[in-house]
């Protein structure tokens, strides 16, 4: 009877210490070396002291900026899959040009969302035109850079990232046949609008849990 009493403790406290993964999900600050650390909720190491790491958040919240000089400073402990920063997550982000971003993880659940907005770059052929005869006298190639945006979900259980699309959304949420349904029955003009109520209803509907000290 003793036994099966510290198991009951053990098991309680087991659940106590998991929580329901949520937006009010408090992360405990520090740097992640790999998704597992994320999924753990245990960072590798701590972040640098603030005095000699700058950084600031975009003006939507949604980016976490730091200069080439502080991705040397976290960098120094070697590659990093994130961070959590005032006790929110932060997944890395590599761009073509310049230092990687720092995207806050917008939706947490079993299917993470971040989004981030950068330029794409074209290459674009212009005429040359001489400016006393008016001919053409020859090409050269210009880049131009178009403001885009970038929207991709994460599996929490495994670490997969991918784009956020309709067959991308269809291929994750297959283990709640309702749901897919209603997704199925979606009209390709409805996506835009209805594919992230979808994302929230399914991760309603299959909690994960997330260590809290």
């Amino acid at each position: 009877m003793y036994k099966y009493f510290l198991f009951f403790l053990l098991f309680l406290g087991q659940q106590l210490a998991a929580q329901r993964l949520s937006q009010n999900t408090v992360f405990e600050a520090g740097v992640y070396r790999q998704w597992e650390d994320f999924k753990a909720n245990q960072p590798a190491f701590p972040l640098p002291d603030t005095s000699s790491w700058a950084q600031s958040i975009s003006p939507d919240g949604n980016l976490l900026l730091l200069s080439e000089a502080s991705w040397e400073v976290l960098d120094a402990q070697g590659e990093i899959w994130g961070i959590a920063y005032r006790n929110q997550p932060y997944i890395r982000v590599e761009q073509p040009k310049g230092p990687p971003y720092l995207v806050h993880l917008h939706v947490v659940g079993k299917i993470s969302y971040y989004y981030y907005r950068y330029f794409k770059e074209h290459e674009l052929p212009m005429t040359i035109y001489d400016p006393f005869s008016g001919q053409a006298v020859g090409q050269k190639t210009i880049i131009n850079k178009e403001p885009s945006s970038k929207e991709r979900i994460l599996q929490f259980e495994t670490g997969e990232q991918t784009d956020f699309t309709y067959e991308n959304l269809r291929a994750w949420i297959k283990d709640d046949p309702g749901l897919l349904q209603s997704l199925e029955a979606l009209k390709t003009e409805e996506y835009e609008d209805k594919l992230f109520k979808i994302l929230l209803i399914y991760n309603d509907r299959k909690a994960v849990y997330i260590q809290q000290d």
